[in-house]
């Protein structure tokens, strides 16, 4: 018998792999992960299980999965969360387009902090175990940043945190716009002060129609020379992806190609306007797409066409917290919203929304030989479901199950890189109600002060 630092028996494991393996089955057969330093030494049947594990979980013949993968969040605007679907504040007379935008110049670094743990603890609460979250850079306010990565820190979840730079906007007065020097120096800020290898920094141009052209292309420049994940808002509306060609006479993707967007590591989120061109780019290039279907139905943009996106590298992202950070949900609609249409009915299958959850979306963020499956060498990510919950009976149907009916209550267990996050459906880290309570005091405080002088509200 060989000592492992974490063993996990009695599981009916989907694996994710490339064969989409189930080891094990409602007949008593049971599974087990072997986890040394955080990753998976072995994977099988509990009748070739030879282990002791320093600890071990008995699953009891719950079923075990790898942890979702969030392509895309704003974790900072869950503090504008139900302020944001309709245009109800005015600034010098000037509607906002979105609220949580004007919340944001308002924030600070403990704010963020306040913000983050809500909205990584409802991830976490719903399976995700990797999320990529997109933060706007404001100029002087660079301390935001410290609060996002504390709170990622203290949750255990891996994440990389997308330093998004805007200067081409009137979303925020001049002097909180950003320049190539100050990203530079952010970023080598950053890159020093990680506190753990679970966060990593990545670098983002928000959108074509918020930068001009030297800007974008010294951030595209900055990330590849650090190999960092460069990301952009793409075509999320027809609007945005008109913009490339007033301004270029081309695509986005044409456009980003030409000046070697796609050398390095590349994640477009919202692929919803995307025309032939792009398609065959997108197939022959590193890049990653983050399908944010709630978001897009929640403001009306348009729907991601998932067959023209097959031999693309494409998960799933919850974007904004309006609409919650319900991951079963998206799932769910992912595929649904595929089935409302003839041509991409076809598209609307419980295992590619699985897929699209899990080890798509690992490769859409360029990590696909790390998270994604429950494999040898891969990082122990995963999680538990309780599959004693009525929404996985009758278990014929596992997979349309957990897709079709599953919500975050049938998740026993949470567990990063080895370690044990949400046990027994209880938060390790932090408690429900004092994240409550931060936040509706944060919120009172900036809606009562902050916002006196800067806001006409609407009764």
């Amino acid at each position: 018998m060989h000592e492992v630092d974490l063993l996990i028996t009695n599981a009916i494991i989907i694996t994710m792999d490339k064969k989409n393996s189930i080891i094990g089955n409602l007949d008593n057969t049971r599974g087990f992960i072997s986890i040394v330093d955080g990753h998976i030494t072995d994977i099988g049947s509990m009748d070739d299980c030879h282990y002791i594990g320093a600890k071990t979980i008995d699953a009891k013949g719950n079923i075990l999965m790898p942890g979702f993968v969030n392509t895309h969040s704003h974790l900072i605007a869950a503090l504008g969360r139900g302020m944001g679907d309709e245009s109800f504040v005015n600034v010098s007379g000037k509607a906002s387009e979105r609220f949580p935008n004007k919340l944001r110049q308002f924030m600070n670094e403990e704010t963020c902090y306040v913000a983050s743990k809500l909205a990584l603890y409802e991830m976490q609460m719903s399976g995700v175990t990797t999320t990529v979250d997109s933060q706007i850079a404001l100029r002087g306010k660079e301390d935001n940043f410290n609060g996002t990565i504390t709170a990622m820190h203290e949750s255990g979840i891996r994440a990389i945190v997308m330093r998004s730079s805007v200067n081409r906007t009137d979303f925020f007065e001049p002097q909180y716009h950003d320049d190539i020097h100050t990203a530079q120096n952010e970023t080598d800020r950053l890159l020093k002060s990680m506190p753990s290898s679970r966060i990593e920094l990545g670098i983002e141009g928000m959108a074509l129609h918020r930068l001009e052209v030297g800007l974008l292309e010294g951030l595209i420049s900055l990330a590849q020379r650090n190999n960092l994940l460069f990301g952009m808002h793409i075509s999320y509306s027809e609007d945005a992806a008109r913009n490339s060609y007033d301004r270029f006479n081309t695509s986005l993707l044409e456009y980003l190609d030409s000046i070697g967007a796609f050398n390095g590591k590349f994640i477009g989120y919202h692929p919803v306007w995307l025309n032939t061109k792009e398609l065959l780019i997108a197939r022959n290039k590193n890049i990653g797409f983050a399908y944010c279907p709630v978001d897009n139905m929640l403001i009306g943009t348009g729907t991601v066409n998932l067959k023209s996106l097959k031999q693309t590298k494409v998960g799933l992202g919850l974007d904004q917290p309006n609409d919650g950070h319900n991951f079963f949900e998206l799932m769910k609609y992912a595929i649904l919203v595929q089935r409302t249409n003839p041509a991409t009915f076809d598209y609307g299958d419980p295992l590619l929304a699985l897929q699209l959850a899990t080890i798509q979306g690992a490769q859409a963020i360029h990590k696909k030989d790390i998270i994604g499956s429950l494999e040898k060498n891969k990082a122990a990510d995963c999680i538990i479901l309780d599959a004693q919950s009525s929404e996985l009976h009758p278990i014929s149907g596992l997979i349309s199950n957990i897709v079709l009916s599953g919500n975050p209550g049938i998740i026993n267990d949470v567990i990063v890189e080895g370690e044990h996050i949400i046990k027994d459906k209880v938060h390790q880290k932090w408690n429900e109600a004092d994240i409550i309570q931060d936040v509706n005091r944060t919120i009172k405080h900036h809606i009562e002060v902050d916002f006196q002088d800067a806001f006409e509200l609407k009764k």
